[in-house]
């Protein structure tokens, strides 16, 4: 899973969003060094607590991001919660998932 970014638009009161980082948190070796950026637009306190309750704020290759709900529209447009956008090395979008995904799935496109 060399140089791939996850991107990930999540809502912490979501239970698929919530499923999805238990998941991540469970499997995260299998990430490798592959960059996962958490975005949300709920409040920052609120992203804080998720990330702290599914002990993914120490993992050095996971990082939150609050949006404001304009710039979440900008760039996922009218997305649903979550939503799941792997690029590869070159930056080039490679799978875009919307809604649950198994983490084996998301192992398998070639990351």
């Amino acid at each position: 899973m060399k140089h791939y970014k996850i991107v990930i638009y999540f809502s912490p009161t979501c239970e698929h969003c919530q499923y999805e980082a238990q998941e991540i948190r469970k499997h995260i070796e299998t990430f490798g060094d592959t960059q996962i950026l958490m975005i949300s637009s709920d409040d920052s306190l609120s992203i804080k607590k998720f990330a702290a309750d599914y002990q993914l704020d120490s993992l050095s290759n996971v990082q939150f991001l609050h949006l404001p709900n304009e710039q979440i529209f900008e760039t996922f447009g009218s997305a649903s919660v979550p939503r799941i956008l792997i690029y590869n090395q070159k930056g080039n979008l490679v799978k875009d998932f919307k809604g649950e995904v198994k983490i084996a799935i998301i192992c398998c496109c070639n990351i």
